[in-house]
């Protein structure tokens, strides 16, 4: 009995240290600044899109705020125009794999290195700068993405306020959400490619300026 409870133990830990990228078990990402001021971040992940991901810049925009964006890579591949336009304007861009299937942690290191290389040739292609951030698909993290990861030389972005706005929610829900959870130095994550993306990421900014909180760049927040 008491074997299976260790054995049972162990592995819960395991699974916690792979699902949560702010434990750093197997690397250590950026995922909340140790900041006093009231300053966060603003990342979108699996763009670009072509209808959601031109509305998100022009509300940026309209706003005077930057931000990260961790692409998809065949999706940049397919939409160069939107990935230059992104860094025209200021924003970042980070490797986020090429395919973003729910396999990739599974991958050999081999073959996953050589999707993220698969990632940064296609932003290169498109913007002619090579990336160095990167954000695992869903946050996961084990040891292959680590050795996958220093190989690379890749600086790891994590969260510290996590939208779910992927989950089918009323938008005022996901609102709502991120609210709660602001705080000083948070690194809040949205996507890009939903519907309402531009009406969701308006309503933070305004809502984040009337509580007092500036928006940064990530690489400003966390000065790297």
């Amino acid at each position: 009995m008491y074997v299976a409870i260790l054995v049972v133990g162990f592995l819960l830990l395991a699974v916690y240290a792979s699902v949560s990228i702010s434990a750093g078990v197997y690397v250590k990402a950026f995922c909340r600044a140790k900041s006093s001021s009231k300053v966060v971040a603003l990342t979108f992940d699996d763009g670009p899109d072509p209808v959601w991901t031109p509305k998100v810049i022009e509300v940026l925009r309209k706003y005077d705020v930057k931000a990260t964006f961790f692409c998809i890579g065949e999706k940049v591949d397919r939409n160069s125009q939107l990935v230059k336009q992104l860094i025209a304007e200021g924003h970042l861009i980070g490797n986020h794999t090429y395919y973003h299937t729910s396999f990739f942690p599974l991958l050999s290191r081999e073959k996953m290195v050589a999707e993220l290389q698969k990632c940064d040739e296609a932003i290169k292609n498109a913007i002619g700068e090579q990336v160095t951030l990167f954000r695992p698909p869903f946050g996961v993290t084990n040891p292959t993405i680590a050795a996958s990861v220093r190989k690379l030389g890749y600086k790891v972005v994590g969260w510290s306020i996590r939208s779910f706005d992927t989950v089918k929610s009323e938008r005022e829900v996901v609102l709502s959400r991120i609210l709660k959870k602001a705080h000083a130095g948070g690194v809040i994550l949205m996507h890009d490619n939903l519907e309402n993306s531009d009406w969701l990421v308006e309503q933070v900014i305004v809502s984040l300026h009337s509580q007092g909180y500036e928006i940064k760049r990530l690489d400003e927040l966390f000065e790297i």
